[in-house]
């Protein structure tokens, strides 16, 4: 048990101090001035004036705005992330440190290639959860189209994405024998195009984690699972006997 509260110490704290921050932000203002909309309220929207007058009510709402959806969203970010990170270690049955040491890819190709088609089409719901959010929130002029485009656009990365993720899972486990240490080495082994592209991907999904944890905290449980997978094909990849 005290070696288990060592590798959970770090994602435990982690919630507690996000949910800490949400609650101390959620006690501030939205705004500094409540009243910046009101001469908004009369305003007629035509499609000659309607992105002028959106520009307007931007920066309008940015001079008024208070850092309380900063913390709030980081403060959430913060506990989502420990959240995952929890929900991961408890998946893959680590309970010491030298489970972490050890960690296997997984075995069967199929759970490959399931967890990655839903870990990264998981961020198309996350994208609309954020959108619906903020949009609830009133961060977007009543008058504007302003979350169907990005909504649609997801649905398309979402789509297309996964072919590109798939291809790569495919390219690093089609001559590996699995499963195989997840920090396996040589670090890149005799794959190196597929290793260095596994890297890239990790150093994206990387960036997409951080961005989640301080802007959009639903993303951040696809951006972990998806950094995993990314670390998971660099592992394939580096196995011996592959070609290059």
């Amino acid at each position: 048990m005290r070696t288990m509260g060592k590798v959970y110490a770090i994602p435990i704290s982690l919630v507690i101090i996000g949910v800490a921050l949400a609650l101390w932000a959620n006690s501030m203002p939205r705004y500094h001035d409540a009243h910046w909309m009101d001469r908004f309220l009369s305003v007629q929207a035509t499609l000659d004036n309607s992105q002028a007058l959106s520009d307007e009510w931007y920066a309008a709402q940015e001079v008024a705005r208070t850092a309380r959806d900063l913390f709030f969203d980081l403060g959430m970010g913060v506990a989502v992330l420990g959240l995952s990170l929890a929900s991961m270690l408890g998946a893959l049955r680590v309970r010491n440190i030298g489970d972490l040491h050890g960690l296997m890819t997984p075995r069967s190709q199929l759970t490959w290639y399931f967890t990655a088609s839903v870990a990264w089409l998981s961020f198309v719901p996350a994208v609309w959860a954020y959108l619906f959010y903020t949009y609830k929130r009133g961060d977007y002029p009543w008058w504007a189209d302003s979350i169907a485009i990005p909504a649609a656009g997801a649905v398309l990365y979402g789509f297309l994405g996964v072919l590109v993720v798939l291809l790569i899972v495919r390219l690093a486990v089609k001559r590996a024998t699995l499963p195989v240490r997840l920090w396996a080495r040589p670090f890149l082994g005799g794959a190196k195009i597929v290793g260095v592209g596994a890297l890239l991907a990790t150093v994206l999904f990387l960036i997409l984690l951080a961005n989640g944890v301080m802007f959009n905290f639903f993303s951040v449980p696809s951006a972990i699972t998806m950094l995993y997978i990314s670390l998971c094909c660099r592992a394939a990849a580096a196995t011996r006997g592959r070609a290059a």
